[in-house]
């Protein structure tokens, strides 16, 4: 383990992690005590990622001393990867564009973890932090890994749980779709917009994220 120098870029200023650390505990405030840095062992090649970190330390709370950990993630845009080199020149503008190297942290701002269906959980994201160039760094709870065995049945109920979240997301774009078309004739008749919280107040619906949905 090491101190935060680790996470370079992805560091934040002391007041920032203090924050997080009081909404991932559970406080209004909380006083910082050591912190260590460890970097996560991860031997799969990445075209975005820059880092993967395990952050952990003791907090001064209201009721104590208190542990805690978090993940940290920094990711950037595929052209600042040295395999970018190896994409023909004529066709790097529309390869750059083309992949979605924020997918991941549109996901974790979004409201996905209150959509999921029951059975289904993802982390919550503390802290997403743009930084130039091109990159984001997500502070995201920990999540203990429970062995289980994925056996067939288990299979089964993920590939159930799933397809309940993508048929409540086309329930959503379809309400969605409808409330459009009230505020269309409302306008075209000289009247207000739908109202708030109506069909035309549909939030967005559900995303998907590498590794970011739990079965439970």
């Amino acid at each position: 383990m090491g101190d935060r120098s680790l996470l370079g870029s992805a560091d934040v200023p002391d007041d920032v992690l203090a924050g997080m650390v009081a909404d991932l505990l559970g406080h209004d405030c909380v006083d910082l005590g050591e912190v260590c840095v460890e970097p996560v062992e991860y031997d799969v090649p990445s075209l975005t990622t820059i880092g993967r970190f395990w952050v952990t330390g003791t907090a001064r709370t209201p009721r104590g001393d208190q542990q805690y950990r978090m993940f940290v993630k920094h990711v950037q845009a595929w052209h600042h990867s040295p395999w970018f080199q190896q994409v023909p020149e004529d066709v790097r503008d529309f390869a750059a564009a083309s992949y979605p190297w924020r997918i991941e942290a549109a996901v974790y701002a979004s409201d996905l973890r209150r959509r999921l269906p029951d059975g289904l959980a993802m982390p919550r994201a503390l802290g997403i932090l743009d930084r130039e160039p091109d990159s984001v760094v997500l502070w995201v709870e920990a999540v203990d890994h429970v062995p289980q065995r994925w056996d067939a049945e288990r299979f089964e109920r993920a590939a159930y749980l799933l397809g309940a979240a993508v048929r409540q997301s086309r329930r959503g774009r379809a309400r969605r779709r409808r409330g459009l078309r009230l505020v269309g004739d409302d306008l075209r008749r000289g009247a207000g917009p739908a109202r708030p919280g109506g069909a035309g107040d549909e939030r967005r619906g559900v995303a998907g994220a590498e590794g970011g949905v739990l079965v439970r």
